[in-house]
This record gives structure tokens, sequence and C-alpha cells, in this order.
């Protein structure tokens, strides 16, 4: 019998086992002499960390913690079963607050509101990115800051617990599996430096997504040295920055005198103008899709004389 004023249906984290206290899978099966992805475990195993990390698959708001995630729209009003299961279960006074005085959310962005009727003490909205393999680094990097901004305005708030959804979201045509890779990798770099603060980080996967993070949770948090060689052989390549970030090099643009560009093939440039033509370069961040190469042609500015 639950206690009085105890609702039965709602879930406390700390009765959550922990990743540290869930037995080992049967590994995954490698191929025959596999040549390894990287030489030495990208993630050790860290039995502090494990104990701070569930995973658990249900409905986030039966969860009673200092924080639960509600993934939704840039003006926060999205149509979804969650969204509308959340917004029942909160009550009419955060619909007031979200439509009334926010408004609005950008993209990998987060705002934080009270958990009004609901069994935890704040709710912190975000939107997660639109999917679009042209532009798929974007995507990558605006999902890897709805989960970072996320821990660091639980951290800010000092929360102790948190439960997190899957904020990429199919229907905005995000793959799951590799929505999954950059949840998991943002939240162990992040308690990797933080992990003082938060004692339990909740990673709710509904029935579509649980497979994959059952999957994928032991490369990014091993419990055991099998694990850990798994990891090795079964993660991929970029795995970001010491922050989990997409990694996106700096690219070199070089900007030169092109001999046969159409404009000198018609109209050639005076003796003295090509003597002063110079080799400019500079070192410019962007993503590959956004600019792939710059040719100008450089013309120094003419003195006017009034004489």
């Amino acid at each position: 019998m639950e206690p009085l004023g105890v609702n039965p249906h709602q879930v406390d984290v700390w009765s959550l086992p922990s990743w540290a206290e869930c037995e080992p899978g049967t590994p995954p099966t490698l191929p025959p002499q596999p040549t390894p992805t990287h030489t030495s475990p990208p993630f050790p195993v860290n039995s502090i960390i494990n104990k701070k990390i569930c995973l658990w698959s249900g409905d986030i708001t039966r969860l009673t913690a200092d924080g639960i995630v509600h993934s939704t729209n840039e003006t926060l009003n999205e149509r979804s079963p969650n969204s509308d299961n959340l917004l029942a279960k909160a009550g009419p006074k955060l619909k007031n607050e979200l439509y009334d005085n926010i408004k609005y959310c950008k993209t990998g962005e987060v705002v934080i509101t009270d958990g009004y009727q609901l069994s935890t003490r704040h709710i912190i909205h975000t939107v997660g990115p639109r999917y679009n393999i042209k532009y798929h680094t974007a995507a990558e990097t605006a999902l890897h800051y709805c989960y970072r901004r996320t821990l660091e305005k639980a951290v800010e708030k000092r929360m102790k617990s948190i439960a997190l959804c899957v904020i990429n979201a199919v229907r905005r045509g995000y793959p799951p599996d590799q929505g999954a890779h950059i949840a998991l990798r943002t939240v162990r770099r992040f308690l990797e430096h933080w992990g003082e603060q938060l004692e339990r980080v909740v990673l709710v996967a509904e029935s579509i997504d649980i497979s994959i993070y059952q999957l994928l949770t032991p490369l990014y948090f091993p419990r055991s040295p099998r694990e850990e060689q798994c990891a090795c052989y079964l993660l991929p390549v970029d795995l970001g920055d010491d922050n989990g970030e997409p990694f996106i090099a700096d690219r070199q643009i070089r900007i030169i005198d092109n001999p046969q560009h159409k404009y000198q093939e018609h109209y050639p440039l005076p003796p003295l103008e090509r003597e002063e033509m110079r080799v400019l370069e500079c070192d410019v961040t962007c993503s590959p899709s956004v600019v792939d190469i710059l040719v100008v042609c450089v013309r120094p500015t003419r003195r006017l004389s009034l004489a």
C-alpha cells in the first residue's frame, strides 16, 4: 500500500535501477579479424558515472524528479501525443505561461517553467532540429545543444535529478540511431566534466527508441572491459569534441587571381593592376555545406585626380 498522499502511478527516479546495476547483455558478435575504429576505448569504464545513469521506457510525466524535459516546436504549441499528454497533466497554468508569456524558443535553445500539477519542480522545454541530409551537420549541432543546454539549465537550477526524453523526433525526419549517438555522447561528456552537480540522469525512451538505446548505451557507458572492447569497433569515427559537439574542421579558403576568369578573357586588366594583384588567405570555420570554394578577382582602388 502506498503512503497517504502518494500517487501510485508515479515513479520515483531514485527507485529505478542505475545503469551500473543492470547486468550486461550478450555482447554483439564482431566480424572475424575486424579492424577497430579506435585503438583505445574512447569512453572508459566509469562506475561513478554509470551509477548516475538510468534507462527507462514509459510516460515521462509519471516520473518524480527535480526536472523533466519536454520536446516541442518553436512556438511551444506542438500537437503530438507526448506534448498533449504533458500539457493536459500539468494543467492550464502551464499553457498560459507558454502561450502568453514565453511564446517562442529557438531551435537548439531551452526555456524553463514550473512543473505545476506534475510531480516535478521544473519542466525544461527545448526545440529539436528538423533533419535534412544535405545539412546534417547543422542538425547534429543543434541536437547536441538541445541536450547540452538542458543539462546546463538543470545544473544552473541546482537540480539533482533530471529525466531526459528523446529530443530528436521521427516526425521531424531525424534518424533515431543517429539521434541516440548524439544524445548519449553529449550526456557522457557532460557528466565527465560536471558530473558532481547531477546525481541521476534518466534517459526516457519510447518503444520506438528503447531497443536502439539498449544497444548503444553500453558503447558510451561501458560496464566491463568487454563492452569497452566492443566500443572500439562499433563507435563511429567522429565522436565530436570534448563536449560531444560535432567537430567541424577549419577550412582554409584561398582568394586568388584566376587567369581563366571570364572577366579577364573579355576585359583584360591593365599591366599595373595585374602587378598589384595579391593572394589573400583567411581561415573560415563553416559547414562544408555552406561554403565549398570562393574565388574572387581583386582589383585595387584607383585614386582620382581633380586637377
